[in-house]
């Protein structure tokens, strides 16, 4: 839910993270970034869940979601983040880092460089 206001914060977005079970998906957990502003467009992209994806190493399916249009410093808005959330014991997933570029990813964050809009 990339558009998801959270209280004074417009589109700043969210994830509905839906529990299975063999009766089908149900309950819900809302995840949320850290530190939600305006536009950050959190939740536009996602990698792991369905697709095993283990950035950690510890045998477990860990969830990464995209901000693509996440501030990053004091001046580059639209530079993006991608917020990691490992999984642990009983798949609980907890907040992990955020990664931006030059915290974490290749490159300088810049103007509009849209980190994380795209996952894989």
């Amino acid at each position: 839910m990339p558009g998801e206001d959270l209280g004074p914060d417009e589109n700043a977005g969210a994830v509905n993270l839906l529990a299975g079970s063999a009766g089908g998906p149900g309950g819900g957990r809302l995840l949320l970034q850290a530190n939600p502003e305006d536009r950050d467009g959190f939740g536009s992209a996602i990698a792991g869940g369905t697709v095993p994806l283990d950035f950690d190493g510890n045998g477990r399916s860990d969830l990464a979601v995209g901000a693509p249009t996440e501030t990053v410093g004091t001046g580059a808005g639209g530079a993006g983040a991608v917020s990691l959330y490992p999984a642990s014991g009983g798949r609980v997933l907890a907040p992990g880092p955020v990664l931006t570029q030059g915290g974490g990813l290749a490159g300088t964050p810049e103007v509009a460089d849209l980190a994380g809009a795209a996952l894989a």
